[in-house]
Order: structure tokens, then C-alpha cells, then sequence
């Protein structure tokens, strides 16, 4: 089945609010030998590279990229590279791309963070690094600590990400085994000023957290680097409501799954309104679990919850992966009403963590592909 058009269209909205060219425009000016950024003045004596890391690297490389070249700073660009998940590349053979495993980390991720880091150190002490961080850099950039094997490193990342700890959790317990998390990139840049751009996919805004911090420290602080928060899941659902007459939002979540329906349940939408949300809950994995991920998991739990009261099924559900990605499978969400509801179907596959099943079955899988960003989930309620 096709979706109904108002899920399409908060689809295609959410999609175009994503591409990175416009939110990096708004940021930066561009002169000879100057760059402009937030009220500060960066000299580019030398060259200026772009180093991307994330789910979203390649399309922030390839934006910035474009703006350079459309600038009078366009002869200073040197390199351009990315690191980013497997087939979240672009086509554009002016930059060398890396693709890793994510999110369960593998051995060529390791090979791919030592070509990552070779193409850096070539940078000169005087030139500037654009870093451009997103989140799924946990995964791709690894190299554990002296003393941990590979087995041991894959296994603790597997077992962190069944956990159901939140992501600052997480991260804070992957920075403890790693070399080039918590600010450890750093000893491997020669670059003395260094511009960090992230996008954040982390609840709270931590941007220490984005990707396991690779160039920050919360405890030693490094003057050569100015972090710059780009985008977040707060900037992204502002934008939706600025479009809707009657939108609102609910909150930004960061705890568990089930705490997250129980608050949503106690702010649904009236009639005119259209109810937006952001965030992640956490989920423990079963180790038996089916197919799906946070987004679709949420859907059909929250309509399980939901469309038990008769007052309540006339309210729509969509969730979905900024990111275009829901855990390991290839949809990003999902979108459910009444009328693509099964109560007992529904259960099964709850118990089972098989939702992407069920709505494979309905045909209200949400598929987008890479969307060139990663903000967290969206989730969207209005009554029809």
C-alpha cells in the first residue's frame, strides 16, 4: 500500500529540513584568506581540509565542498575525505570516501580508521581542518586499547548496544576502551586550528557524546579546536512546527521506551493538532529478538497502547530514523492508523521484537534511504 498523503507529506518535510547545504550557508562566510564563523575569524594561511565522520560525512563533506568552491576561498581547498556507513556515500569522485560497518562494529573498521587517520596526518601544522561530525561514528572510528583484542572489543560493543543504556551511557563506556574517542583523534591531527561542525544525535545536546567525542575531552579541554553545534533534534522539530498553524512540541526523549509511550499517552493531540516529538527510548534487545528497530518498535507499541481506549483511534502514528536507518534493517520508521491494526497480531509481534514483520505485512514500512543527516527519531500524532 501506498501511505495516506498527510504521512507523506510530514515525510517530505522532514527529508528537505535535512539537507546540510542550507544549514552550513546560514553558518559560515567564505574570503581569500579568511573564514568567518559565529562572530570568530580563522586566518587559512595554507589550505583548508574537509574531514567528515558519521552517518551523514559524505553529504556534509560534499555541501561544504560546494559552498568552498563557490567562493573566493575556493583555491585553498586540499583535501576531502569521509568516513561514513556503508552505502551512505555520494557520487563525487573530488572525494575519498571510507565506508564502515555500523552500527555492530567489524575488522575492517579497524583497517578503515588507519587509513582515516593517515589521510590526516598529511594535513600541514598551518592549515585548517573542517571537521564534520555526525552520530555512527562510534562504530565506524575504533582502535581499542593497548592490552583489548579485536574479539573482546566487538564483543563489549554488542553487548553495549543490547544494554538499553542511553546513548551518553553507552558512549561513556566505549570511550574507556578506545584510543580516538574521548578527544584521543586529536593526537593524531597536526593542525593547529581546527573548526569542528557537529551534528548531534544525542537528547541532551551533549556534543561531547556525538559520535563518542573523537575530538573532545570533557576533563582537558584542546584550544585548537572550535566546536560548533549545527543541528539537533531541538533545531529540526522548531523548523517543523514553524510550518504548521497547529503543531506543537511534546518533548525531546531520552529514557526508556515504555517511559516514553506513558508520557506520550498524556499528551495526544486534539483535534486540530498535530503533536511532535524527538528523541530516542531505549530498548533491551532480546536475545532471540525478529527484525526491527526503535522506530518501528515504538509505532506498534504505542498503538498497542493506544487504540485501546475507542476515543484514541482516530489518532495516526509515524516515527522515523533522521538518519533514514532503523537499527538493522533497511526502513526508517514506520506509519500505522486503526484500520492497520491487529490487536493479536500486534502482540505477537511485540513479544517477539519483530516489528519491522508486521509492518513488512501491512505495507506501512517508511523507506528513504540515506537522508544525508542524523538527528535521532521523529514522531508525529495528528487525529484524521
Amino acid at each position: 500500500m501506498s501511505l495516506p498523503y498527510k504521512a507523506e507529506t510530514f515525510i517530505e518535510e522532514i527529508l528537505n529540513l535535512l539537507k546540510p547545504a542550507d544549514v552550513f550557508k546560514n553558518i559560515f562566510k567564505f574570503y581569500h584568506n579568511q573564514i568567518f564563523i559565529e562572530g570568530s575569524v580563522i586566518d587559512v594561511p595554507r589550505q583548508v581540509h574537509l574531514f567528515g565522520l558519521g552517518k551523514a560525512a559524505s553529504f556534509e563533506v560534499e555541501a561544504m565542498k560546494n559552498l568552498i568552491n563557490g567562493s573566493k576561498l575556493k583555491n585553498k581547498l586540499g583535501m576531502c575525505v569521509s568516513y561514513t556507513k556503508r552505502e551512505h556515500i555520494v557520487e563525487d569522485e573530488e572525494i575519498a570516501q571510507l565506508e564502515g560497518d555500523h552500527p555492530v562494529i567489524t575488522e575492517d573498521n579497524i583497517g578503515q580508521t588507519k587509513k582515516f587517520i593517515s589521510m590526516l596526518q598529511k594535513a600541514n601544522k598551518d592549515d585548517v581542518l573542517i571537521f564534520l561530525l555526525s552520530g555512527g561514528g562510534s562504530a565506524l572510528l575504533e582502535m581499542p586499547v593497548d592490552g583489548m583484542s579485536f574479539k573482546q572489543l566487538q564483543a563489549k560493543h554488542q553487548e553495549l548496544l543490547n544494554s538499553g543504556l542511553n546513548i551518553n551511557q553507552m558512549n561513556a563506556a566505549r570511550k574507556a576502551i578506545s584510543k580516538v574517542k574521548n578527544g584521543g583523534l586529536l593526537n593524531f591531527i597536526p593542525c593547529d586550528n581546527i573548526v569542528q561542525l557537529v551534528t548531534c544525535d544525542i537528547p541532551n545536546e551533549e556534543i561531547a557524546d556525538v559520535s563518542s567525542g573523537p575530538l573532545i575531552n570533557k576533563e582537558r579541554a584542546d584550544k585548537r579546536v572550535q566546536s560548533v553545534l549545527t543541528q539537533s533534534a531541538g533545531t529540526l522539530l522548531k523548523r517543523l512546527t514553524s510550518g504548521h498553524k497547529n503543531a506543537r512540541i511534546d518533548a525531546i526523549y531520552d529514557c526508556t521506551l515504555e517511559e516514553m509511550c506513558q508520557s506520550m499517552l498524556g499528551s495526544l493531540p486534539t483535534k486540530e493538532e498535530v503533536v511532535l516529538s524527538g528523541g530516542e527510548g531505549t530498548l533491551k534487545v532480546l536475545s532471540d529478538a525478529g527484525l526491527g528497530g526503535r522506530s518501528t518498535h515504538f509505532v506498534l507499541h504505542f498503538a498497542h497502547m493506544l487504540y485501546n481506549d475507542p476515543d484514541n483511534r482516530d489518532i495516526k502514528i509515524l516515527s522515523l530514523g533522521t538518519d533514514g536507518t532503523d537499527g538493522p534493517t533497511d526502513a526508517a520508521g514506520a506509519y500505522i492508523d486503526y484500520e492497520l491494526y491487529d490487536r493479536e497480531e500486534a502482540l505477537e509481534h511485540l513479544q517477539k521484537q519483530d516489528s519491522y514483520n508486521y509492518f513488512k505485512k501491512k505495507g506501512s514500512l517508511i523507506k528513504t534511504g540515506p537522508t544525508m543527516n542524523n538527528l535521532m527519531d521523529v514522531r508525529i500524532l495528528w487525529r484524521e
